[in-house]
């Protein structure tokens, strides 16, 4: 949302297409917020904020490896299951 800010109407498309399930919110829990932490605390040194941490914490939990940011520094320094490279889009 923060970079369809600018963009009339921006924030009301993004939320019509959460709505319209075209992608799915994953609600926190204690288990990820604490991996959260930890990853904040491994990549202290990039650094790693909260909304990379989520990232690279639902990549690890659901197995998947692709992300799609404009942080091709940090993901490119991220690992998930530890050892594994993110393939980053766009």
């Amino acid at each position: 949302m923060h970079l369809l800010g600018r963009e009339r109407d921006g924030a009301r498309a993004c939320l019509e297409f959460f709505l319209r399930a075209g992608a799915i919110l994953v609600p926190t829990t204690p288990a990820r917020l604490s991996l959260c932490r930890d990853l904040m605390a491994r990549y202290a040194d990039t650094p790693m904020d909260f909304a990379d941490a989520t990232l690279v914490a639902l990549a690890e939990e659901f197995a998947v490896g692709r992300v799609l940011t404009l942080d091709r520094r940090g993901f490119s320094t991220y690992r998930w299951r530890r050892s594994t490279r993110f393939t980053i889009a766009p």
